[in-house]
Formats: C-alpha cells, sequence, structure tokens
C-alpha cells in the first residue's frame, strides 16, 4: 500500500534502518519533532499563501460575477450530462 509519493511500507521501514543507523536510536525523536516543525511552518506558509491570493482575487472587481457565470455554466453542463446519461439508458 502506498503512503506518500509513492513510498511503500518497506522503503519506509529501510529509512528508519538507516537513520536509526546513521544518527542513533537517542536523536531520532529529537530529528523527527524537528521535521515536524519544519512541515508545520511549511504547510501555514502555504495555507497564507492561499488566503493572500484568495482575498486578492476576490477584492478584484469582476471576480465574483465571473466565477457565478462559471458556476451557472458548470451547472448547464453538469444537467447537460446527466441528460445525455438517462437518453443512453433508455
Amino acid at each position: 500500500m502506498s503512503l506518500f509519493l509513492f513510498i511503500g511500507w518497506p522503503e519506509i521501514f529501510v529509512v528508519l534502518l538507516i537513520s536509526v543507523l546513521f544518527f542513533g536510536a537517542k536523536r531520532i525523536p529529537e530529528i523527527a519533532r524537528g521535521l515536524g516543525q519544519g512541515i508545520k511552518y511549511v504547510k501555514n506558509a502555504t495555507n497564507e499563501l492561499k488566503r493572500e491570493i484568495n482575498d486578492s482575487a476576490d477584492s478584484h472587481e469582476g471576480v465574483k460575477e465571473t466565477k457565478d457565470a462559471l458556476n451557472e455554466g458548470k451547472k448547464v453542463l453538469d444537467d447537460l450530462q446527466d441528460s445525455v446519461r438517462r437518453s443512453t439508458r433508455l
């Protein structure tokens, strides 16, 4: 079973084994804590960037109208697809 980025359990086991051999068992929790904090920092920065982009996009005139038109077009397309599906089942 693939966990993340096509890395399976055997690969994770090999990485952990090499980590223990290279850093020693006593430093693994410290390293894991640092990695966790780094991942949290990157995740927060990414979320903040997404929020700023969305706020900037929403502040421009016409964006809401464009979004509404796109949503309406999507609804029409979905209705058309449903209609075609129903007619092909007959």
